[in-house]
């Protein structure tokens, strides 16, 4: 699975590096976020989205994206404004960065917060 709960450790550094309530749920994505490993990902998502009412997903350890990667983060974003949940994508890497931009999806995205 690529998505997951951040280690302590890693909680402590996002929320150190960010304002962010610290009752808010912080996930890592790292590895694949491809075709074989979405449906996976998107039920860890929909947990959290029922239990916390902000998410953090830290994007600098993703591997690999395709589109269905990117169509899971679109909708991800779509389901936090008409939940009126807050999403926070943090630190995405050059690879999703570059996946972002080429297929001008930046605005859907990014259209709250998204760390440099």
């Amino acid at each position: 699975m690529a998505i997951s709960l951040a280690n302590a450790e890693q909680e402590e550094y996002i929320k150190s590096t960010r304002i962010v309530p610290s009752d808010c749920c912080v996930l890592i994505a790292s590895g694949r976020l491809t075709m074989a490993h979405v449906q996976e990902d998107q039920e860890a998502l929909v947990i959290a989205f029922k239990e916390h009412s902000c998410i953090v997903l830290d994007l600098s350890f993703v591997s690999e994206m395709d589109f269905f990667g990117l169509q899971l983060l679109l909708a991800l974003r779509k389901s936090s404004d008409a939940y009126h949940k807050t999403l926070t994508f943090h630190d995405p890497n050059l690879l999703v960065s570059e996946l972002i931009d080429f297929l001008h999806a930046g605005e859907s995205l990014m259209n709250t917060s998204m760390s440099e």
